[in-house]
């Protein structure tokens, strides 16, 4: 998380102010997995070590949200924004799992992506967008993740096989590999010499050149410097790579196969449900070894920190970027809500999004994007997420870039507030589409004869329902894509109850008739299995009593049964 920042600030704070005297206590705990990259300290950086049966606590498991339709339909026309051979950022929740899953499908079961594709008009509607920014091909190069956050959703692309994409903690080794001298990730005389060219070794290799070119696997691990001379297998070979004659000798007996300590993530904390943590712990070194925790500060901005990255690094790193970020509300000229409300109220945390959206601007070909899902609800009615105007914003209008919904992408990326009105009008929820667009005429924005193009007014849930319903039989759009710890009673349950609490909120008198009934009647036998999950099989007090026929009644609701 935080803590090589915060480490860090402690130590320059001590040199330059005597008086102040930090301690910093590491704990340890045999359930977290242990991993590598900057996270590795020596035991010295702490002053005390907290080593206890206490400490060995179940860790805290988020559990998995289930992936509906609006979420699958934003991670979807997500997943079509991310070309191969790029940087990937994405966050916590069902929206980070919906883009997984999409690539998940893009890559391995290209046929039915691209059918789905064509079938919602996406490769048609945002052919431009596709072709010059993303893609819907499989991946060759594959991706690299560069995030304040890896969730278990960047595990299952790794398991995929997307997650390929290599980047080092070297500045001439990660230049070659944008380059092109490097090839597969395989060494070669081609990139040996280029490093010599680079003057990234000495032209005589001291111990300082050899230990290096050990290190990123351009020499073998057996080849020894010994009084000047390089030693391999009891075939001695001159420092000196000036000499022609020589250097060909050492290229040929003593390249190594694999470029080695490359990274598929670089990220500053990782939170997931207990699977996450178990395939981490199972992982052996070498594929823990492939992922760098590192600073926040590291993976959330360019300048400001180069304790373990120079910015032409992480430049160089983040090719291609594309940050993907939740936001609650947009208003209609660009100005994103994720953390709070209009009336001071917090909902959420900021996180690393705004440094994220920068960073997808400070990247010449870098695209930022916030995921909306256009309306919410709350007691049956139906609001939209896209507004004419909000009295709170987590991320200005001038940084404005993709907007996502489940309708549809919206480009504002330098264009004008008229131009970026209508593109999100496009992706609005159609029954609210009329009144943003008078209001937006009214105020001289849009011009009065304008009218929301055909293809965009049939914006509605039914008709993504009935896009998707073909495609669930042949196993697509599953509930829960990547497993869930949650047992099918918990589920029916969770679905249960949640269907209750709506009725509810919409009228409280709906939902009198079936708790009535649910006491003038026995209890089901087919009941009892939820009932004892929730302990309410032998209910004792009134309030008890009232939860069991509370969860009857919403059982029956559900058809659960």
């Amino acid at each position: 998380d935080t803590a090589l920042d915060a480490l860090d600030l402690m130590r320059k704070k001590a040199v330059n102010e005597p008086g102040y005297k930090p301690v910093a206590v590491g704990e340890i705990n045999d359930n977290l997995p242990f991993m590598y990259g900057d996270a590795v300290v020596e035991p010295g950086l702490f002053d005390a070590v907290l080593i206890s049966p206490q400490s060995n606590y179940t860790l805290f498991g988020a559990p998995k949200e289930a992936v509906n339709t609006t979420d699958y339909m934003i991670g979807i026309h997500s997943s079509t924004l991310i070309p191969d051979d790029s940087t990937l950022q994405i966050g916590i929740g069902s929206l980070g799992d919906a883009i997984a899953y999409g690539l998940k499908t893009r890559h391995l079961n290209n046929n039915i992506y691209k059918e789905f594709l064509g079938k919602a008009g996406i490769t048609d509607r945002y052919s431009d967008l596709i072709e010059n920014y993303g893609g819907v091909e499989p991946f060759d190069r594959g991706i690299y993740g560069s995030t304040e956050m890896m969730v278990d959703s960047f595990l299952e692309l790794y398991k995929s096989g997307i997650m390929k994409r290599r980047c080092y903690d070297d500045i001439n080794i990660q230049s070659l590999v944008n380059r092109d001298v490097v090839k597969d990730y395989k060494v070669s005389p081609e990139v040996f010499e280029a490093l010599i060219d680079e003057k990234a070794v000495s032209e005589v290799i001291d111990e300082k050149s050899l230990n290096y070119l050990k290190y990123f696997g351009i020499l073998k691990d057996e080849v020894c410097l010994e009084n000047n001379t390089l030693s391999l297998e009891g075939e001695d070979f001159s420092t000196d790579l000036r000499d022609s004659a020589n250097l060909s000798k050492i290229m040929d007996k003593c390249l190594g196969d694999d470029l080695k300590h490359g990274y598929w993530i670089h990220a500053g904390f990782f939170v997931g449900p207990r699977p996450f943590y178990d395939d981490l712990n199972n992982m052996s070194e070498e594929e823990r070894g492939l992922i760098n925790m590192t600073s926040v500060l590291n993976v959330n901005q360019l300048s400001g920190n180069n304790i373990y990255s120079s910015e032409e690094l992480k430049i160089l790193q983040r090719k291609k970027g594309r940050f993907i970020n939740a936001g609650l509300i947009v208003t209609l000229n660009g100005a994103i809500t994720s953390d709070g409300l209009e009336n001071g109220k917090v909902v959420s945390g900021i996180g690393g999004q705004y440094n994220f959206v920068t960073l997808a601007h400070a990247l010449d070909d870098a695209r930022g994007a916030i995921m909306i899902r256009s309306t919410r609800s709350s007691g049956g009615d139906v609001t939209s997420n896209i507004v004419y105007s909000y009295g709170y914003c987590s991320v200005p209008r001038h940084l404005r870039d993709l907007v996502i919904t489940e309708y549809g992408i919206a480009d504002l990326r330098s264009k004008s507030d008229k131009l970026v009105m209508m593109e999100l009008l496009n992706v609005c929820d159609s029954r609210f589409q009329e009144g943003l667009l008078a209001k937006a005429k009214k105020n001289g924005k849009i011009p009065v004869n304008y009218k929301i193009p055909d293809r965009y007014r049939q914006n509605y849930p039914e008709k993504l329902e009935k896009l998707v319903a073909p495609f669930k039989p042949k196993g697509l759009f599953p509930m829960f894509p990547f497993g869930t710890d949650f047992t099918d009673d918990e589920i029916a349950i969770g679905k249960a109850l949640k269907t209750f609490k709506s009725k509810a909120d919409k009228s409280k008198l709906s939902i009198i008739p079936g708790i009535f009934k649910a006491f003038t009647s026995a209890v089901p036998e087919d009941a009892k299995p939820y009932l004892e999950r929730l302990s309410l099989s032998e209910p004792g007090e009134f309030k008890e009593k009232l939860l069991q026929k509370i969860v009857i009644s919403a059982l029956k609701e559900s058809g659960a049964i």
